[in-house]
């Protein structure tokens, strides 16, 4: 796919630490799906801006298990600007994507408790 790149999720988070959100951007935001899911984990340890943007950019595609994943992270950095976000993603999922919904509502959880 347009982008792809190997990488290990060792390798992203040392990315993401480093605040390096304009190589994740245009290296692995578009990559493979094992890509985009460990890209996702790796946003988890970061609360900036970079990595935030990155996960909800991951929201917009059509996997679950990518939507799933960024959502889990975004319960982790996330702040109430996402809340709305994630209410919006609810909204859309259908019921039978049941580990969509469960991560949903673990993140949803997780933000309002931190709020």
């Amino acid at each position: 796919m347009f982008g792809s790149k190997q990488a290990s999720e060792d390798g992203l988070r040392k990315m993401v630490k480093k605040g390096k959100w304009d190589k994740l951007r245009k290296h692995y935001l578009y990559a493979d799906k094992a890509t985009q899911i460990m890209l996702a984990n790796a946003c988890s340890e970061s609360k900036a801006d970079g990595s935030v943007n990155l996960l909800t950019s991951l929201l917009d595609t059509e996997d679950p298990e990518i939507m799933a994943a960024a959502v889990r992270s975004l319960g982790e950095v996330g702040d109430d600007h996402v809340v709305a976000r994630i209410r919006q993603l609810a909204a859309r999922t259908p019921a039978d994507q049941k580990e969509l919904k469960s991560a949903i509502s673990e993140a949803l959880a997780k933000i309002t408790a931190r709020a």
